[in-house]
């Protein structure tokens, strides 16, 4: 009874983690500039597919993060998924550092790369406000060069830090998807190998067969 309580539980909660991923991928993604948000009042229409509460949270999201908020929806639902399925949850703090690091750096990124462009008839910062206040403060600090070193850097290794746990094991992956795909390769060629060695035996056989029977059939009173 009380393991299946847990199990309702475990369920309930990764339900509404998954809800909540689905629901914020919509705020997300249809963000306008246009809309009213924390940051300012805007048109009367709101285009927003959920409202006002989406124009709020999407706007949030977008303006911090800009196209990096895109990850914020994917990892509730990650969250949500591994909880329903029963999976070991990560711990909590350094995965919240790891995916710290990819979003802020990855918004740096975007906002060096490509910056604030015009938007569904308003402007976006592609790397949020977060990430231009990152390069603003690095570019000063350590010249745009390094800007962009410590940008890459950040930006690869939190995310190889949040999907796999560390670096290690991430090299180790790799590594070990690698050498399945040798070993699958090379237990392929084995199995042809022996079709083929096992097909030349069965011609060999049937070939002995057929002259043995035309030696019986020259044998005198036959």
């Amino acid at each position: 009874m009380a393991r299946g309580r847990e199990e309702t539980i475990r369920e309930v909660g990764g339900t509404i983690l998954c809800l909540a991923g689905v629901l914020l991928a919509l705020a997300v993604g249809s963000y306008s500039p246009l809309d009213s948000s924390v940051f300012g009042a805007g048109a009367d229409r709101i285009a927003n597919l959920l409202g006002v509460v989406g124009a709020v949270a999407g706007g949030f999201a977008v303006v911090l993060f800009g196209a990096m908020a895109l990850l914020l929806p994917a990892l509730l639902l990650l969250a949500g998924y591994r909880m329903m399925r029963g999976i070991e949850m990560p711990a909590f703090v350094p995965q919240a550092i790891a995916w710290g690091a990819a979003i802020t750096f990855g918004g740096a990124l975007l906002s060096m790369a490509v910056g604030r462009t015009p938007y569904r008839g308003g402007e976006i910062e592609w790397g949020g406000e977060l990430g231009r206040l990152v390069v603003i403060g690095l570019r000063a600090s350590i010249g745009m060069t390094g800007t962009v070193v410590l940008a890459v850097v950040g930006f690869t290794g939190g995310l190889a830090f949040g999907v796999k746990g560390s670096l290690v094991e991430a090299a180790g992956g790799l590594a070990g998807g690698l050498g399945g795909k040798r070993r699958e390769l090379a237990a392929r060629r084995a199995r042809r190998r022996g079709e083929s060695e096992r097909d030349r035996l069965r011609r060999e056989l049937l070939r002995r067969h057929r002259e043995t029977a035309r030696a019986g059939s020259r044998r005198p009173g036959k």
